[in-house]
This record gives structure tokens, C-alpha cells and sequence, in this order.
């Protein structure tokens, strides 16, 4: 059957339109896929930024918990000698006391202070003088054998160590192996009245953390005892033990 000429116009206008909406639908199709490939790129950005962002925010927190370190042990550190300062001491002393008292074992506690040190500083000089306080310190800690044995710097010339679960005798031994130690190192000391060299008194205390007692009467008994060494001479040791 012949198409009229109406009907061929309506069959050619609505394959124009069939035409022009399809070409519209594949345009819309490769917008559509361009956005997709954006989205696509967008996303992969994000997750490379996020990637970095953790990456960076691991870093960062990493250097900051090493700073914290850092900083904590410059706080319970002396500037000077390197070993552990008053503060850290205290804190050392209070937790051994808590442990010690509930085990019922001994803690000692040795107070050092190195002979006649003004009148090394005012002849050799104070560069020579910290460096006798460091090396001193060196020495004290290479004497001690357990890793629990605390050597701080008290304060000038003064040096404390702290001996855990350690009663007199053991006590007195690491005291004379500080001093051998020390008069090794044959620093010498032209001004000192008593010897050619550095020496040391030391005072020895020790007490098992009873509830009736305080760790004021550790440090201030083996206060007691190194003033003792000092008044009898210097260059030795002594011993204050609690009346029974």
C-alpha cells in the first residue's frame, strides 16, 4: 500500500524526533559517562588524600610521642651528669616504698657526696668540676650491677642511690665497689687535705618499709650516716642502723 503524503511527512517528522532523541539520550550517555570517570577520578584523589592524610597523621603523631619521651626523660634526667635527677629520685623512693612494704623487703638507700668539691671547683675551674661530678656519675653506675640499682644526682655535688630489695651487708659492698671505682679513675685533686685524688664519704641506710615508718626516715638516716663518714675524716663509709 502507497504512503499519502501526509502520512510519509508524519513518518519522516517522527524519525526526525526518533533521531534527535536518541542523539539527545547518547549525548546524555557520554555526559553521564564522563561524570562517572570524573567521579571515578575524584574518588581515587580522595583516597590517595585520605591515604596521605593518615600517613601524615601517623607521622606526626609518632614524632609527637617521641617528643613526650623525649621531654619526659630531659624532665626526670639531670642536665649535667645524665643519671636521674631529685624529682625522679623521689619517685623512684615512694614506689619501692609502696612495693617493699607489701613483699616485707629491705630497702637501702646510700647518700654520696664527693670530698671537699668547693675547693676542687675554686682550683681547677667549674668546666673541670662538672666534668668530675660526670664522671663520677659514670662510675657509680657502672659499679652497680642490677638494673633496678637507681644512682640520681641529689643536688651540687651530693648523689643518691637507691638498692631494692637489699639489706646492710649487700649494701656496704656496692658502697666500697663506688669508692674502688671512683679512686680508679685517679682524678686528681692537688687541694683535697686527705688524698692525692677524688674521694668520697657515703652514707648507709637501710630499712624494711614497716607501716609504722616513712621513707623521710630512709633519706634522712643515710643523710646522718654520710655526714658521720664526713666528720670522721672523709674518704669512707658509714652505717646508720634503726635502734631495735
Amino acid at each position: 500500500m502507497e504512503l499519502t503524503r501526509k502520512q510519509l511527512l508524519t513518518t519522516v517528522i517522527t524519525s526526525l524526533r526518533a533521531y534527535r532523541d536518541i542523539m539527545i539520550i547518547e549525548e546524555q550517555r557520554k555526559e553521564l559517562s564522563q561524570t562517572l570517570y570524573s567521579l571515578k577520578q575524584t574518588q581515587q584523589q580522595l583516597q590517595e588524600y585520605s591515604y596521605n592524610l593518615e600517613l601524615t597523621v601517623a607521622k606526626r603523631t609518632a614524632a609527637l610521642e617521641d617528643a613526650n619521651q623525649k621531654l619526659h626523660r630531659l624532665a626526670m634526667l639531670d642536665g649535667l651528669t645524665q643519671v636521674a635527677n631529685r624529682r625522679s629520685l623521689d619517685d623512684y623512693l615512694f614506689k619501692q616504698w609502696l612495693l617493699l612494704g607489701q613483699q616485707r623487703q629491705p630497702l637501702s638507700l646510700i647518700m654520696v657526696d664527693v670530698d671537699f668539691f668547693k675547693l676542687y671547683n675554686d682550683f681547677y675551674g667549674h668546666q673541670l668540676g662538672d666534668q668530675c661530678l660526670c664522671k663520677v656519675a659514670q662510675a657509680m653506675t657502672e659499679a652497680l650491677e642490677r638494673p633496678v640499682d637507681f644512682v640520681a644526682r641529689y643536688g651540687g655535688e651530693e648523689f643518691a642511690i637507691a638498692l631494692p630489695f637489699t639489706a646492710y651487708i649487700r649494701a656496704v659492698q656496692a658502697a666500697k665497689k663506688i669508692m674502688t671505682t671512683v679512686q680508679s679513675l685517679k682524678m686528681a685533686h692537688e687541694t683535697s687535705p686527705i688524698s692525692d685524688w677524688v674521694t668520697l664519704s657515703l652514707g648507709i641506710s637501710s630499712i624494711v618499709p614497716l607501716p609504722e615508718l616513712s621513707l623521710e626516715i630512709l633519706i634522712k638516716t643515710a643523710d646522718q650516716a654520710m655526714y658521720q663518714a664526713k666528720q670522721a675524716g672523709r674518704n669512707q663509709y658509714c652505717i646508720y642502723q634503726l635502734p631495735d
